[in-house]
């Protein structure tokens, strides 16, 4: 499939080669460097997706900077 301005290959591949994408760091050992979706800060009952910034007005703590995915940090498993 041919990227486009709005299309994009996933899984993405990290400067290690790790492949990453679509909210998921599936590659990493579970309980150091292995996320999946819920684990990232999501609209409640989606874990594809979730607010924004800019608009600067959205929250600074719970949305994604510049479509950078933000990890759910008071979740128990990121901890």
């Amino acid at each position: 499939k041919e990227e486009t301005a709005r299309t994009s290959t996933t899984p993405c591949v990290g400067w290690s080669g790790t492949p990453y994408g679509n909210r998921e760091f599936r590659a990493g050992t579970p309980g150091l460097d292995y996320f999946e979706r819920s684990q990232f800060h999501h609209y409640e009952g989606n874990f594809e997706s979730n607010c924004g910034i800019p608009p600067w007005t959205n929250n600074r703590f719970l949305c994604d900077l510049y479509g950078l995915v933000d990890l759910d940090t008071e979740n128990v498993l990121v901890q």
